[in-house]
């Protein structure tokens, strides 16, 4: 069970393993093609966000954060945003449902919701950076981690109680961390 800062354990984190394969998609997940139900990023594809985030991400050094459109920010400012994260590293990622929380040490986590056209693209300095990038992590080795989200549906948030914020959003548990007992049960079966 792994703490949130705030003394609760967060259940749906347990038996957590990190990730340490090598991403094995060819494309960022920007530009890999999405589910032919429509245009929103379902749960395989959030799964690809978290693995391309582990893959490209983590444990680098903060230097600062680009907020070109404040409008995903949900609950905190982009001066706060900047602030709170400067200087951390993102230690790990878990997904759940839809939504992508990273842990950025301390107790503060940073949860990505993707919308229906978000996605996240790792570039080097001399890669243009998407038009669409609403907000940019500066790591750094002089690599960056856009948000980037066509349609501004998607949105960005700083979270200090996982426990909370999965209960204030009506979040059940995980769909791929239930058993077959636990799924019985909450469908009376």
């Amino acid at each position: 069970v792994a703490s949130t800062g705030s003394g609760h354990g967060v259940r749906a984190f347990a038996g957590e393993r990190e990730s340490r394969t090598a991403f094995s998609g060819a494309l960022p997940p920007a530009q890999m093609p999405r589910s032919r139900i429509g245009d929103m990023p379902e749960l395989p594809e959030v799964e690809t966000f978290k693995r391309y985030l582990d893959n490209t991400s983590l444990h680098q050094r903060i230097t600062t954060v680009e907020v070109r459109d404040a409008y995903v920010l949900k609950r905190v400012s982009a001066r706060e945003l900047v602030r709170r994260l400067k200087e951390r590293r993102f230690e790990n990622s878990h997904r759940h449902g839809k939504h992508l929380l990273v842990r950025a040490g301390n107790g503060l986590w940073l949860g990505l919701h993707f919308g229906m056209t978000g996605s996240l693209e790792y570039l080097n300095q001399h890669q243009e950076m998407p038009k669409t990038a609403r907000v940019i992590f500066c790591f750094a080795n002089n690599r960056r981690l856009a948000f980037d989200d066509q349609r501004k549906f998607g949105e960005i948030e700083l979270i200090e109680d996982v426990d909370e914020f999965l209960q204030t959003r009506s979040l059940g548990p995980d769909a791929l961390g239930i058993s077959l007992w636990q799924f019985n049960a909450i469908f009376g079966k």
